[in-house]
């Protein structure tokens, strides 16, 4: 992809919020590249139905990733996020809207109203590294300090890196709901690393002509890449205001 010329000055931003009710939670996501909704409907023991809608995504073919993400539907709200991604194969979802579907879950399983997450990546430049932050409904649970996708703070796992190996590592530094806003952190850095790049210049190109992301997730994969194609003006900077987030404008 070509480089953004901008890049170095602006903040990745990434809203996530999850809405508990009676038997259904209904949960949504926008960042730069992305706006997607679903709803989790379940019993109280396990998933009973799921439903998507893709407002804002990179490709024709993102849609489609509502198929393989339907294998959900019967397993327990009480399995982790690992049981549940490896069950619904991942490299075969749309790995944002599988990811906010487990957050889903997990909330159908606390069975409490709202939550929100927001999360916050500075661009890298050569003078300092990306500073990462989550908040929860407004509080900071995580603030990390990145360099080339290795942590420099804090201090305890400097040198460590933020993607590759990350749930091995994290499962064993946190639990609960630290850990589930680490996981939500680290998949914002993993997606704000595309601000390095020009995503719009490349508006209606053929998904399968990206030879490196084959294979990668439902739009790369055998029997959809070969007519996935590039919506066009798709790309949002939400570096100066917040506030848009959420509206899917």
């Amino acid at each position: 992809m070509p480089p953004n010329a901008d890049y170095g000055n602006g903040i990745f931003r990434r809203r996530i919020r999850l809405d508990g009710e009676a038997g259904v939670v209904r949960a949504a996501l926008e960042d730069n590249l992305h706006g997607m909704r679903c709803a989790v409907f379940h019993d109280g023991e396990r998933v009973i139905d799921i439903q998507s809608e893709s407002l804002r995504v990179p490709f024709n073919t993102c849609g489609g990733a509502i198929t393989p993400l339907r294998a959900l539907i019967g397993q327990s709200i009480e399995r982790s996020e690992r049981e549940l991604g490896q069950h619904a194969m991942p490299r075969r979802n749309c790995t944002h809207l599988l990811d906010l579907t487990l957050l889903a879950i997990a909330h159908a399983a606390r069975g409490i109203g709202v939550r929100q997450y927001d999360v916050a990546v500075t661009d890298e430049t050569e003078q300092q590294g990306s500073r990462a932050t989550v908040h929860r409904d407004g509080v900071l649970i995580h603030e990390w300090l990145i360099r080339e996708s290795l942590f420099v703070e804090p201090a305890r796992w400097a040198g460590q890196a933020v993607l590759s190996g990350f749930a091995k590592w994290a499962g064993a530094a946190y639990s609960g709901d630290e850990l589930e806003a680490a996981r939500v952190l680290q998949k914002g850095y993993f997606v704000a690393c595309a601000r390095r790049y020009d995503v719009g210049s490349m508006d209606g190109g053929a998904a399968i002509k990206e030879t490196s992301m084959l294979g990668s997730c439902h739009t790369y994969s055998d029997g959809v890449v070969e007519h996935a194609y590039r919506h066009n003006h798709t790309v949002r900077d939400f570096t100066h205001d917040d506030t848009a987030l959420l509206r899917f404008l």
